[in-house]
């Protein structure tokens, strides 16, 4: 029997678990088991990791401050004080504009392909244009409510904590509107699109998060 015949043979008795054979890597490419190593999918980046834990702090921070905005809800007894002006249209309205501007963006991404960097760039330009008008429209309820001539005492400190919370939150989206910007414009001029969609995904995530602690804030606000 030749020498050729009896390697054939031989190599015809190895376990199923490691046939065939290894492609000219001398069989060592397994970790000496045969096995070929799995690769697990790509690693979180720096950045992406930074949002998700920049997203936790804030939890905790509006989780207090929900927390004392509950505790004076019982303290005062009735929500809001008696005569004052009925802000569930204008919370409403600014839900309204954080919730589309939360599907502009989701939409922005779903376009963020290099052929159609035109729409990419407007649906993001959208998602702040709707993002500054959920500002606008926080500020003309401060707005209303300064204006009222309400002096009870119940009612000055359901002003300060309402705009302690709201206030809060309008600077939260400020930092959002800020990135956002900046993906606007990169947008624009970015030639490599794989790290801009990566950095306007990471800018989506806070976005969509910062709409999501609106939808809590307003549970609690509302009577």
């Amino acid at each position: 029997m030749s020498a050729a015949t009896v390697t054939e043979d031989r190599s015809r008795v190895r376990p199923p678990d490691v046939w065939p054979p290894d492609d000219g890597d001398g069989g060592g490419g397994g970790g000496g088991d045969g096995q070929t190593p799995q690769e697990g999918g790509p690693p979180l980046s720096a950045s992406r990791l930074a949002v998700i834990f920049l997203c936790a702090s804030i939890v905790m921070f509006f989780s207090a401050a929900i927390s004392a905005l509950v505790i004076f809800r019982d303290q005062l007894g009735s929500w809001p004080p008696p005569n004052y002006p009925d802000m569930r249209g204008p919370l409403w309205l600014s839900t309204a504009l954080i919730a589309a501007s939360s599907v502009a963006g989701f939409l922005a991404m779903a376009a963020a392909r290099p052929e159609d960097r035109a729409r990419f760039r407007a649906l993001l330009a959208l998602t702040l244009a709707l993002g500054l008008a959920f500002c606008v429209s926080q500020g003309s309820i401060w707005r209303d409510i300064s204006a009222s001539s309400l002096t009870r005492i119940a009612s000055s400190n359901f002003n300060a904590l309402f705009y302690f919370i709201t206030g809060l939150h309008v600077l939260h989206v400020g930092f959002g509107l800020i990135y956002l910007g900046r993906c606007v414009v990169g947008a624009g001029r970015a030639d490599d699109f794989a790290r801009l969609r990566h950095a306007c995904g990471n800018c989506m995530i806070y976005w969509h998060f910062i709409g999501v602690v609106w939808l809590v804030l307003l549970g609690f606000l509302l009577p």
